[in-house]
């Protein structure tokens, strides 16, 4: 059974998930990266993003007009980013690795109070995928050594709620909600 098999196994493979989306320079940082990184990694296509809620079996309206008001309340932000890093999982097999802040976790905590899931265990690992699939662990530290130094920071300019089949690997936003302002 491969890596992926195993993985989507263990979790809902199919749902709605809210990701964190990047301005276009930051998008560009990130995809400049994840183009290296699957020189060497083989991996599905992606957008770049930061997952911060899900999975969900289903969405109301209500959930999207709480989403637009939430994000209508935030100033576009920074998120600071470590070091890069991997795991044996398949969609977590190379990213960059987010610190994880307490305005991160207040934001996963208010989107997940909107549907309600104060008690449900989420998982919170926040980081941005450069590559999902299987590769071996010397093969992660060349894609390390060959990568520029980690970037500082990137810029979040939008929430996004998509629809992921990941058996067909297929993700697909359904609604974006742009965040208001400039940085602080």
């Amino acid at each position: 059974m491969s890596l992926k098999q195993k993985i989507t196994k263990k979790r809902e493979i199919k749902g709605y998930w809210i990701w964190l989306r990047f301005d276009n320079p930051s998008d560009l940082i990130c995809k400049k990266l994840q183009n290296e990184v699957q020189k060497l990694i083989k991996s599905p296509d992606f957008k770049n993003h930061l997952t911060i809620s899900g999975p969900y079996p289903s969405i109301d309206l209500a959930f999207q007009n709480a989403l637009s008001s939430l994000s209508e309340s935030i100033n576009l932000f920074e998120i600071n980013l470590d070091s890069y890093g991997f795991k044996n999982e398949y969609f977590e097999s190379f990213f960059l690795k987010v610190k994880n802040t307490v305005f991160l976790r207040d934001l996963k905590n208010q989107i997940d109070n909107i549907l309600r899931l104060k008690g449900k265990k989420n998982r919170f690992f926040p980081h941005i995928s450069l590559a999902y699939g299987e590769a071996s662990d010397e093969v992660k530290s060349r894609c390390i050594n060959s990568l520029p130094s980690c970037p500082k920071s990137l810029t979040v300019n939008r929430i996004s709620l998509i629809y992921a089949d990941e058996r067909v690997e297929k993700w697909n936003i359904i609604k974006e909600f742009k965040l208001v302002g400039n940085l602080n």
